[in-house]
C-alpha cells in the first residue's frame, strides 16, 4: 500500500485508479484518513462530527459487492460531508454552538450519495 503521506497528497483520480486496480482498499483509506483527522483537525477544527464507524461499515459492504457489481465512479473513495450539510442520524452543528445537539430530521439523501459508491 502507498505510505499515508502518497495517499493524502494523491489526487481523486490517482486515489480511484488504485482502489479499482485493488492496490488499496476503503478500508485503508479510511485508516489513512482518521490518522491524518487525528494529526491536524485539532488546529483547524474542520470537522467536529466524525462518522468512522458507519463509513467502515459501508466499505465493508462496498467490497463485498465488488465482485457482483462496479463500485462505480468513485469505487469507494472516502468523502467527508461538511457540518452544514444535513445527514440522516448525524450531528449537524452548522459551524455554530447555537446548534451543537442539533440532529436534522430532514436530511440530503445518502442514498444517492453511497449510490456513487462513496464511504
Amino acid at each position: 500500500m502507498a505510505s499515508d503521506q502518497g495517499l493524502v497528497r494523491a489526487t481523486a483520480c490517482a486515489i480511484v485508479d488504485k482502489l479499482n486496480s485493488g492496490d488499496i482498499t476503503p478500508l485503508d483509506l479510511l485508516d489513512v484518513l482518521e490518522r491524518r483527522i487525528a494529526d491536524v483537525d485539532g488546529q483547524v477544527n474542520a470537522l467536529p462530527t466524525l462518522c468512522f464507524d458507519r463509513a467502515r461499515s459501508h466499505a465493508k459492504e462496498l467490497m463485498k459487492e465488488a465482485g457482483r457489481r462496479s463500485r462505480a465512479c468513485l469505487a469507494g473513495m472516502p468523502l467527508p460531508i461538511k457540518d452544514l450539510t444535513a445527514v440522516e442520524g448525524v450531528l449537524t452543528t452548522q459551524g455554530s454552538p447555537i446548534y451543537k445537539d442539533n440532529i436534522p430530521p430532514v436530511p440530503i439523501s445518502w442514498s444517492n450519495i453511497s449510490n456513487i459508491t462513496a464511504v
